[in-house]
C-alpha cells in the first residue's frame, strides 16, 4: 500500500530542496513525479534520475499512471510533485486520496500577479485553487519545511 507522505506542486519539480530538505523531512522513498508532459520525456527522467540519492525510487509518470501506481498494492512512501494546480485538480478528480496540498514554488510570468517571494498565479491558477478547496483538501504554502505553514486563503 502506498503511503503518500506529502503532495508537493513546485514548477521546478525535482532541485535541491526536494532532494535535500523535503526527503529528510518526509522521509519518502519514491518520488514521483506527476506531469503528462515530463512523462513523455527521456532526457527529464535521466536528469532527474541523476539529481536524487541512489537509495530514492524516481518515477516520472503521466496522470493516469500516477493515479494507477498510487492505487497498487505495492508498499511506498510517496513524495508527490506535480509542476502546476491543473495536474492536481486532475489527480484529485481522478480519485487521489489527499486531505493537503504543499505548495513550494509556481513561477513568475508576465501573465501573473505576485502572491507570495515564490508563488505568481493568474486567475486560472486561482480558479484551480478554489476548486481544490471546494472537495475538502487544503492548500499551505511553505518552500521549505522548516519555514511555517501558511493556508494558501492567508495570501490570496
Amino acid at each position: 500500500m502506498k503511503k503518500l507522505k506529502v503532495l508537493r506542486i513546485d514548477e521546478r519539480l525535482i532541485h535541491g530542496q526536494v532532494v535535500t530538505a523535503w526527503l529528510q523531512k518526509t522521509k519518502a522513498d519514491t518520488i514521483v513525479v506527476a506531469d503528462d508532459i515530463v512523462a513523455r520525456d527521456p532526457l527529464a527522467g535521466t536528469l532527474f534520475k541523476m539529481a536524487i540519492p541512489k537509495s530514492i525510487e524516481l518515477k516520472i509518470l503521466s496522470i493516469d499512471e500516477t493515479i494507477e501506481f498510487m492505487e497498487d498494492d505495492e508498499p511506498a512512501n510517496v513524495m508527490l510533485i506535480t509542476g502546476n494546480l491543473e495536474s492536481t485538480y486532475e489527480l484529485i478528480e481522478k480519485g487521489l486520496q489527499i486531505s493537503e496540498i504543499n505548495i513550494g514554488n509556481i513561477n513568475q510570468s508576465s501573465e501573473k500577479k505576485k502572491y507570495s517571494k515564490s508563488i505568481w498565479l493568474d486567475d486560472k491558477d486561482i480558479n484551480y485553487i478554489h476548486k481544490i478547496i471546494d472537495t475538502g483538501v487544503d492548500i499551505k504554502v511553505q518552500v521549505v519545511p522548516s519555514e511555517r505553514k501558511r493556508d494558501i486563503a492567508s495570501i490570496l
